[in-house]
């Protein structure tokens, strides 16, 4: 039987735990994007104009936050690149599943090794 440290565990909870808030950050990114063109599409150029900055201002967080995980060597740059290629909601989601997907799977693989 294979010996396990604490820190593989302590690590994927980590990596967990931050794709969780990437999730969330992604989520009112997608809000505040669709209320966006909403607001820009029915010529309610007030509106666009205070709900601008908010969404500019969480992109950049979403942003950063997925470059922080890549420094932090979370997850590699492919991520931030899907992120920020796609403007920031759609390809959060899609590289947090595709993270939580391998990383669940290693942790599966790595549980049942004897």
């Amino acid at each position: 039987m294979t010996n396990f440290s604490m820190t593989d565990f302590q690590s994927t909870s980590e990596v967990l735990s931050r794709l969780r808030i990437v999730r969330w950050l992604a989520c009112v990114d997608a809000v505040l994007l669709i209320a966006l063109v909403t607001a820009s599409l029915n010529d309610q150029r007030d509106l666009v104009g205070v709900l601008g900055p908010i969404h500019g201002a969480n992109f950049l967080l979403l942003a950063g936050f997925v470059f922080a995980g890549a420094a932090d060597r979370f997850w590699s740059w492919w991520y931030l690149a899907a992120t920020v290629a796609t403007g920031g909601p759609l390809g959060a989601f899609v590289g947090e599943r595709v993270i939580a997907r391998r990383l669940v799977s290693q942790d599966g693989a790595r549980l049942t090794r004897t």
